[in-house]
């Protein structure tokens, strides 16, 4: 079967609203860029990828959906394998896009099949292109540093005017950074004996601003490649969130590949901004935070965020815990490279913290976002989104820090 006849299979399976003349234009535009394409080999075992589903809309429904470990039937290498993380960045280096099909929640909570469309930059390696199609018709894309959901059912477009899905860090050096210094970060390695070939897989959890989440990254010991990349929610019960059944890399994807055509007739409806229900007893704890009394929820948002900022640039890992109690758990290694403590992307000065642009509630208390501009090191800079928990603790008002809203956004000086 060749490509065309692939991708037009995989088209019908969708029940999407496509057009044929569009498709036609997209098709010629990637043709080229297939042939530079580096899929992973054929029999190795269902690649995973994952996507960070942030927002309301986007988030999956729990589910009482039981994870089957990898790990079962493995049969470990006694000898020394032929494979290092190093050795995965290198191969991995050249490309910047990837075309991912498989396996995740719906609206409904049930699994549904998606396609997905993912791209980055050579400036900035967060994910700032990214499109993905569900069998149920829902279509989520990003654009000009804002994600928007199509629901179909209701013909509506709902959007956040920050990039809430996607990856903080593409696969590379930070990616792999982050990985092996998560809590209880193991390696394992195995063969397969169905497809006779030796696999790595590397393993952890973690607690961040979303939820207790768990993660596996396969990498293909030939050819250095992640083949496999599983998630899934710890609590209330193990949820899988993302699950692809394959992969393919590209060197680069035209801007083509990411328009969308939506009903000029749609309504368009701005998300709310919602705290996670399991973040609210954590930030509702009295040890955490600042006093709020007698200030405006700007200025106390303000003096947070300064506060926050000083202890990054001074690494005060436990100044940190404090002010944003979400990282309590976090371990002081991975507490530093998500924050790049020490590296040249650390954050070296704060050039503006901006008035509230959004407020909400939450069952603690208020809810504001407050913007910051940062300068790094290696002097990019930086404008990230914080969202503010104010409480009422005693008759007494303070403030804790939540964590950011939506991936940075790379400025231009």
């Amino acid at each position: 079967m060749s490509p065309r006849d692939t991708i037009e299979n995989r088209v019908k399976q969708f029940d999407i609203d496509i057009n044929p003349i569009r498709d036609e234009e997209i098709y010629e535009q990637i043709k080229e860029a297939m042939s530079k394409t580096k899929q992973s080999t054929p029999g190795i075992r269902p690649e995973i990828w994952r996507i960070m589903m942030h927002s309301k809309i986007a988030k999956p429904v729990a589910a009482a959906v039981i994870i089957i470990a990898v790990l079962i039937g493995m049969h470990l290498l006694n000898s020394t394998p032929a494979w290092a993380l190093e050795q995965t960045i290198e191969a991995m280096k050249d490309y910047k896009g990837a075309y991912l099909t498989g396996l995740c929640p719906g609206q409904t909570g049930s699994l549904v099949n998606f396609e997905l469309w993912i791209r980055i930059n050579d400036v900035d390696l967060s994910t700032k292109n990214i499109l993905v199609k569900t069998n149920d018709g829902i279509i989520r894309w990003t654009r000009n540093n804002s994600t928007y959901t199509y629901i179909p059912a209701e013909n509506k477009v709902y959007f956040e005017n920050a990039v809430t899905i996607g990856f903080s860090h593409f696969l590379g050096p930070e990616f792999f950074e982050l990985m092996s210094s998560l809590k209880n970060a193991e390696t394992h390695y195995g063969f397969d004996p169905a497809t006779g070939r030796n696999y790595a897989i590397l393993s952890g959890s973690i607690t961040d601003i979303q939820r207790s989440k768990s993660l596996q990254v396969e990498f293909d010991v030939e050819t250095k490649l992640v083949t496999r990349l599983k998630q899934w929610e710890n609590l209330p019960q193990p949820t899988l969130t993302f699950d692809t059944t394959q992969i393919r890399y590209f060197e680069q994807l035209p801007d083509s590949t990411f328009e969308v055509s939506i009903p000029t007739e749609a309504k368009y409806v701005e998300v709310p901004l919602a705290i996670p229900e399991a973040n609210l007893e954590i930030l509702s704890k009295a040890q955490y935070g600042i006093s709020a009394e007698g200030l405006t929820k700007e200025q106390a948002g303000r003096a947070i965020i300064e506060k926050l900022y000083n202890a990054v640039i001074e690494g005060d890992l436990e100044c940190i815990r404090n002010l944003a109690p979400v990282t309590e758990a976090w371990t002081d290694e991975f507490l530093k490279k998500i924050l790049n403590i020490g590296t040249d992307s650390a954050i070296v000065e704060v050039l503006e913290i901006g008035p509230i642009s959004k407020e909400s509630t939450s069952p603690v208390g208020p809810v504001v976002i407050i913007p910051v501009t940062t300068r790094r090191k290696d002097g990019t800079v930086l404008r990230a989104d914080f969202i503010i928990q104010f409480r009422n603790i005693d008759g007494k008002a303070s403030c804790v820090v939540h964590g950011p809203y939506g991936l940075p956004v790379q400025l231009q000086e």
